[in-house]
């Protein structure tokens, strides 16, 4: 009989692909919890309430930080939202503040989701979002109308029929630092498409990006 040869796999590529499996259920439960809570009808006033827990980070109008460690969540489409939330509780994306909060501890269910995320869509900032030195926002605007309004919109402003986030009016900083930490593979929720477009940029790229799209209007 013909000897049988076995081959070591790399305990890097074990756990990858483990790694890989672990997300990839997670995903799949995520996007059963996402489509559950859009279809229900939200109670504003319930969200008011769960909300109270998120104002030590985000401020009462969901304003964040101006030095960009926390985002402006004010106006920014229900559905993103839900679709954030879920991903921070399921792996999808990193924040072990954000991972807490949003616990299924203290958000109790699909419904409780909906809610917060419907009363955070109403919030409007009290504060205009800090923006960059404006060194390269010609270059933001060119870049951003060449390569991100086809998804973003023209003005930044998402879309929520496709979960696509409402970026207009953001703090330059944290957009920033998004940007960038996509660029590195560290948001797992981003598109593998949307991922290889920012891991081209260079860094005049997100600054002027960033800095364009703190400047206009918007409430997220």
């Amino acid at each position: 009989m013909p000897r049988t040869e076995h081959r070591l796999v790399p305990l890097a590529a074990l756990m990858a692909l483990a790694a890989a499996g672990v997300v990839g259920a997670a995903a799949t439960r995520g996007g059963e919890e996402v489509a559950r809570a859009m279809r229900l009808k939200p109670d504003r006033a319930h969200g008011a309430q769960l909300f109270e827990a998120c104002t030590a980070c985000h401020g009462t109008d969901a304003g964040g930080e101006p030095n960009g460690s926390v985002p402006r969540l004010a106006g920014q489409h229900a559905p993103v939202l839900i679709q954030q939330i879920i991903d921070f509780r399921g792996g999808r994306r990193w924040d072990l503040r954000m991972e807490q909060v949003v616990s299924r501890h203290q958000l109790q269910g699909a419904q409780a989701v909906a809610d917060v995320a419907a009363y955070i869509a109403t919030l409007t900032p009290v504060l205009p979002a800090t923006t960059g030195d404006g060194q390269q926002l010609d270059h933001g605007a060119q870049l951003y109308k060449a390569r991100c309004q086809e998804c973003h919109g023209p003005m930044g402003e998402g879309a929520a029929a496709r979960r696509t986030p409402h970026i207009a009016g953001q703090h330059a900083a944290y957009l920033m630092r998004q940007m960038q930490e996509s660029a590195g593979g560290g948001r797992p929720n981003m598109s593998a498409p949307h991922q290889a477009l920012l891991a081209s940029f260079e860094l005049a790229d997100f600054q002027g990006l960033s800095d364009y799209l703190s400047r206009l209007p918007g409430g997220s």
